[in-house]
């Protein structure tokens, strides 16, 4: 394989895994309130998928990196399907926490591998070859995967009997199905375009085995002093942050309109929107030329500063209109600094444990998610949801703070080892 044929590989893969969930976006919490749900109930929905997956982020990182990326993935794409059909059979609040779980394991089990596979084999190929480009290319990617399910569920609200709320094939119904069938063209797809290098990987059985020591050694380097530990705390305020816009801007835009048909097509169209202008971001990110002018973390910092002020503005919008100016500028830069930040993880780790600190970095951010869930959520009913995107806004400025301080360490006059660091800080280093 060269390069460019391991980046498109990459780029396919990426869209596919990213189209189910593009399919469920529009419906997300919109499913379950039309089921009677509350939002404390979704609140704890989304709990549930939080906490499965930070219980096996790690050792399903550590899986991937042990046993192979490939049947990892091609798992993880299975569980999504499987979560995608109870989602639209269930009805009740235990149904909506077993998808839940279900969904939090194919999270955890695809959240660090493919990237992984990309870096490796890339550099395998090249050890020298930047990885910005297509990195960014994979958020180009997700965000057009996502588009192309949003808009999907948009088009479903205009066909005759299929917008009805009452039909067992409605829209918001239908496109959990899309969703299921969809996940299972990702897992053929990986069976067809993934190539692993290297020897002989382990046996499931001993990978089983390896985990709780991978976990250890993931563990260690996190809570090293250094870019990676700031890395992983600012993940846990971007969890926060953006589950909370994630969770909320669907009943915040639900008030401003009269009935969920509506409802369900503008949230279509966002969802398209949305990923489309994340996609915009990411392809800028991409173009950027490498050097001391363009230092991933500041940038990443300065970009974090822009949406915590998009998120309040989005807080305080009373028409439909200007709210989603906000919305979208949200995501125009969050598709904007993510390759950035993930340059720099990439950067201060061994190929040995990519996946696992790839999972660890998830892991940071579905705590901060898991916050959402059990608190924010809770809390939404009493104080109403202006306070909430508040605390959002509040918790990326301190992630923008994190971000400073990982610029300072990478650009200081002297640097520590990788041995004591843990992470690969040095200017020069750089993908």
């Amino acid at each position: 394989m060269t390069l460019q044929s391991v980046r498109w590989r990459f780029w396919i893969l990426t869209f596919m895994a990213w189209l189910p969930i593009g399919f469920m976006i529009p419906v997300f919490v919109l499913a379950p309130l039309e089921r009677g749900l509350t939002l404390g109930d979704i609140g704890l929905v989304l709990s549930a998928y939080g906490l499965t997956t930070v219980l096996l982020e790690l050792p399903t990182g550590g899986l991937a990196d042990a046993f192979g990326r490939r049947p990892v993935l091609i798992a993880a794409a299975l569980a999504g399907a499987a979560m995608a059909l109870v989602w639209y059979a269930g009805t009740t609040l235990l149904a909506f926490v077993i998808a839940a779980i279900i969904g939090g394991i194919s999270r955890s089990l695809a959240s660090g591998p493919l990237e992984a596979w990309f870096v490796d084999t890339s550099h395998d190929i090249d050890p020298g070859a930047p990885m910005r480009k297509g990195l960014a290319g994979g958020t180009v990617a997700d965000a057009l995967g996502l588009a192309a399910g949003s808009l999907a569920v948009t088009a479903l609200t205009f066909a005759p009997g299929i917008a009805s709320d009452a039909s067992a094939f409605s829209s918001w119904r239908l496109a959990a199905l899309l969703a299921a069938a969809a996940a299972v063209v990702d897992a053929i797809a990986i069976a067809a375009l993934m190539r692993e290098a290297g020897g002989p990987r382990a046996t499931l059985r001993q990978a089983i085995a390896d985990v709780p020591g991978v976990v250890r050694r993931a563990t260690t380097i996190a809570l090293r002093p250094g870019t990676i530990r700031l890395l992983f705390g600012a993940a846990i305020m971007l969890g926060l942050g953006f589950a909370t816009v994630e969770m909320f801007y669907q009943p915040h835009f639900r008030d401003m309109l009269d009935s969920t048909e509506q409802a369900t097509r503008l949230f279509g169209v966002l969802g398209t929107a949305l990923s489309l202008a994340a996609a915009g971001g990411a392809l800028v990110a991409g173009r950027i030329p490498e050097g001391p002018k363009f230092r991933p973390a500041r940038i990443s910092a300065l970009a974090l500063v822009v949406t915590a002020v998009a998120v309040v503005g989005f807080s305080l919008s009373t028409t439909v209109l200007v709210a989603s100016a906000f919305f979208l500028a949200i995501y125009v830069v969050d598709g904007f600094w993510y390759p950035f930040s993930q340059q720099i993880l990439h950067a201060g780790v061994e190929s040995s444990e990519r996946a696992t600190m790839v999972s660890g970095w998830s892991l940071s951010f579905e705590l901060g998610a898991l916050v959402t869930g059990l608190v924010l959520a809770q809390m939404a009913d009493r104080t109403g949801l202006d306070v909430i995107f508040w605390i959002a806004a509040g918790a990326l400025v301190v992630a923008a703070v994190l971000y400073v301080g990982i610029d300072r360490i990478s650009n200081a006059p002297e640097t520590v080892s990788d041995a004591e660091s843990g992470a690969t800080d040095l200017p020069d280093r750089r993908e």
